[in-house]
């Protein structure tokens, strides 16, 4: 999780003023390019093995 919250426009998702353990929030700026958006994805796709990959594009 700590290597995550280094990337680009990521941090813990904590809109109560307490961390929310497990989730992040990433802003705009982490997904400026259609590369970055892919890649937190694929990285939430890895986290969770049941979550299926929409076939849609």
């Amino acid at each position: 999780m700590r290597r995550v919250l280094k990337r680009k426009g990521c941090r813990e998702m904590d809109f109560t003023k307490r961390p929310m353990k497990g989730f992040i929030f990433i802003e705009p700026k982490g997904t400026d390019l259609d590369q970055d958006l892919e890649s937190w994805i694929q990285l939430a796709l890895d986290y969770n093995p049941k979550a299926k990959s929409s076939k849609n594009k």
